[in-house]
C-alpha cells in the first residue's frame, strides 16, 4: 500500500486508528534486500521531509464532526 491519505468516517476513526498503528509497529522495518525486511528506507529525505510536513498539518487540522 502507498497511500498518502486514508479518509475514514468519525464514528470509526479511534478503532481505525487503533488498528492502523497496531499494524504499522508490527512491521519488520530493515535493509530492503533482508529477507524479512517489510517496510525499507525512504527514497531521499526530501521525501521524508514532505511526509513530516503533512503529520505537521494534519495533526494541527481540526477534524469536521459532520
Amino acid at each position: 500500500m502507498c497511500a498518502k491519505r486514508f479518509v475514514v468516517a468519525a464514528p470509526v476513526a479511534d478503532a481505525f486508528t487503533a488498528a492502523f498503528v497496531a499494524g504499522a509497529e508490527a512491521l519488520h522495518v530493515g535493509d530492503p534486500s533482508e529477507r524479512d525486511t517489510q517496510v525499507g528506507p525512504l527514497a531521499a529525505l526530501t521525501v521524508a521531509r514532505d511526509d513530516e510536513d503533512a503529520v505537521r498539518l494534519a495533526n494541527a487540522t481540526p477534524m469536521d464532526s459532520a
